[in-house]
């Protein structure tokens, strides 16, 4: 059974003093532990209680625990979901205890895994007021970005001659920019897809817009291990002044995206932006 969630939080409805103390809460008593490599030794830590912090790990420590957890943070609730997963997915049995910690390994160029959960991928980003976290049993990568105005020479450093032809096609500023964060986050979301972070270096892979796929170049170094192609979704963001996009292995999947925004925002909720065409 495939499933994909993604938890969209606007983080300043984590200021209000109710939904922090119950997120502040959950976590201490239901705790999440990171582990990193630094200089040759694990390094082990509890996760900070910024407001993006507390976005990623509730509802990662929501879903991975057994029944009842959820009572703890009554104010904390993510439109359309439901906690725990479904027991096809994971079985009761393997979900965590309430006081047990749940590890998250830190991996080298910064993706976040499951060591406990090993048939789970999980992926992060922020940008601005809010916190984007995908939850799936397929390899996928998740980034969201706050449009904003771009000096040229970020483009030029990052991007192919395509997308750059594309960004000099564009007819304003505003279409300019918004162009460039919808690339940056179809781009972004594949190397936290591979892993590699932005080590892997945007230019190194094609976006085929008609296809929804993404295609790496040939390696220069026949030692490199093969390197997989994916296929992009543009979602809904939450805000209209935001990108959001999501890279999986399968073509064709899709994800539920559920949100935890204040009770006078709206959005669209089926979270596929069918309307956007090939630039």
């Amino acid at each position: 059974m495939m499933f994909w969630h993604i938890y969209v939080t606007d983080n300043r409805i984590l200021q209000q003093p109710d939904v922090r103390q119950q997120a502040v809460d959950l976590l201490s008593a239901c705790p999440i532990l990171r582990f990193c490599r630094d200089r040759g030794k694990i390094v082990e830590e509890p996760p900070g209680m910024a407001d993006d912090q507390l976005a990623y790990w509730v509802p990662l420590r929501l879903l991975l625990s057994k029944p009842g957890t959820a009572d703890r943070c009554p104010s904390i609730h993510w439109q359309g979901a439901s906690m725990p997963l479904p027991s096809a997915i994971i079985p009761e049995s393997m979900l965590a205890e309430s006081e047990k910690p749940l590890r998250v390994e830190v991996q080298r160029f910064g993706r976040p895994v499951l060591p406990d959960f090993p048939s789970l991928f999980i992926s992060i980003s922020h940008s601005g007021n809010f916190t984007v976290l995908s939850v799936s049993d397929v390899l996928n990568g998740i980034d969201v970005q706050e449009i904003r105005p771009v000096r040229p020479y970020v483009a030029e450093r990052f991007f192919t001659a395509a997308d750059r032809n594309m960004l000099l096609s564009s007819a304003t500023d505003v279409s300019r920019s918004s162009l460039f964060f919808r690339l940056w986050t179809i781009r972004e979301a594949y190397t936290k897809f591979t892993g590699r972070g932005l080590s892997e270096g945007f230019n190194t892979f094609d976006v085929r817009w008609m296809e929804h796929m993404i295609v790496p170049h040939p390696s220069r170094d026949r030692k490199d291990p093969p390197r997989l192609s994916a296929y992009f979704t543009e979602l809904a963001p939450p805000s209209p002044g935001c990108c959001m996009s999501a890279v999986t292995l399968l073509p064709g999947m899709k994800p539920e995206l559920f949100y935890f925004l204040p009770m006078d925002e709206t959005v669209r909720r089926s979270g596929v932006m069918n309307d956007l065409q090939e630039p």
